[in-house]
């Protein structure tokens, strides 16, 4: 019982060292200090309004609303012709309007596998911000570009590693989306791999032409 009671007291003494005392006290009915609202005969604070919405100046994750006829291209080698592939991608809106949620499940070619994509502007940092996973790796590729209003082209990049039949790698993506109209855009993958052997410099990897399903 002693060692029960002297836990109790060192842990209310670690709390208070950690100036949560006066928030236990009010918790437990103690005391008038911290007290606040109408409960104790002052005025109820109102909630701070929070930004609700996507700051996005440009507009983009509003065009990338909706179903996508995604037709894919993977090219393995260079100057070889690329395996292709069809597959259905939806975008939604996530988390009151401040993501886009971009979801798909490509059934066909070497890869198959199940993937989501959120798709962000950063007020802060006036950038672009997308997250990847998929069904295929327990990592998260995070990309970070910028809008070019007059070319309707939106680039992202990343660095991130990787794993791949029990040999790991690090590597560099860029992400490149462009816009012919609000129904029609092509994402093009271009991948250097560091440490690879004959994979040092940057090849076309991935091409997308996604068409808008009406």
């Amino acid at each position: 019982m002693k060692r029960v009671l002297f836990a109790m007291l060192a842990g209310l003494f670690v709390l208070g060292a950690a100036g949560l005392m006066p928030v236990l006290s009010q918790d437990m009915g103690g005391g008038m200090e911290g007290c606040a609202g109408e409960e104790c005969g002052g005025e109820t604070t109102e909630p701070t309004e929070t930004q609700k919405g996507s700051q996005d100046p440009n507009g983009v994750l509003k065009k990338m609303l909706g179903k996508w006829d995604m037709n894919f291209s993977l090219y393995m080698e260079p100057g070889k012709d690329p395996i292709k592939m069809k597959f259905v991608m939806k975008n939604e809106w996530a988390l009151d309007e401040q993501f886009i949620k971009a979801e798909y499940d490509m059934k066909e070619g070497p890869f198959p596998h199940k993937g989501i994509e959120y798709f962000s502007y950063n007020e802060a940092t006036e950038e672009y911000e997308e997250i990847r996973i998929t069904s295929m790796s327990g990592s998260q590729i995070v990309y970070k570009g910028s809008y070019d209003a007059e070319k309707k082209t939106l680039e992202l990049k990343a660095s991130y590693s990787g794993k791949w039949q029990g040999n790991k790698y690090t590597a560099t993506s860029r992400e490149v989306y462009v816009w012919k109209d609000d129904d029609h855009f092509t994402c093009t993958v271009y991948t250097k791999y560091d440490d690879m052997p004959g994979m040092k410099e940057e090849v076309k990897e991935v091409e997308i032409v996604a068409t808008r399903m009406k």
